[in-house]
């Protein structure tokens, strides 16, 4: 019997998803997410402010900090989990 393989569909995510749920990040079980550079520039402009919107923009932001590490060897910022024998990450 052929084995199957589950496709993982990608997603690129727009500021006006985030901004509208910041915890769009677990709607997507185990498919893969991309956020544009200018999403993240975006976002950073509307962080200041008491709207709905902009309390997304800054929740939005948390989680990816809280979801990402630093590679110390690289110094470069890492969205997920570090692997399990990675000496050289450390929690940002």
């Amino acid at each position: 019997m052929p084995k199957t393989k589950s496709k993982t569909k990608l997603f690129i995510l727009d500021t006006n998803v985030i901004l509208h749920d910041s915890e769009c990040l677990y709607n997507f079980q185990d498919n893969d997410i991309v956020i544009p550079i200018s999403v993240l520039e975006e976002l950073d402009q509307f962080k200041r402010g008491n709207e709905q919107i902009h309390y997304n923009a800054r929740e939005f932001l948390r989680q990816l900090d809280t979801l990402s590490y630093t590679d110390s060897k690289t110094e470069h910022k890492v969205l997920g989990r570090p692997p399990r024998d990675c000496s050289r990450c450390r929690k940002s």
